[in-house]
């Protein structure tokens, strides 16, 4: 089962929220009116986690470092 995004009912896809609010997040974060700190302080989105797919990050993390 897909988790939910955390404000809504949509699938989380980042940090605990769908595309649309990550979207609304990572905007204000380029443009430096906040930082993902303070977002997750704020419980608006969750710290970056790997969970998700670890066998792929296994792999991507032994193709950055050359094996």
């Amino acid at each position: 089962m897909a988790r939910r995004c955390i404000h809504c009912a949509e699938p989380a896809a980042r940090r605990g929220i769908c595309n649309g609010h990550y979207q609304a997040c990572w905007r204000r974060v380029q443009a430096g009116r906040v930082t993902w700190s303070r977002l997750e302080g704020a419980d608006i989105c969750l710290p970056p986690s790997r969970g998700g797919s670890t066998k792929f990050f296994k792999r991507l993390d032994a193709v950055e470092a050359g094996k």
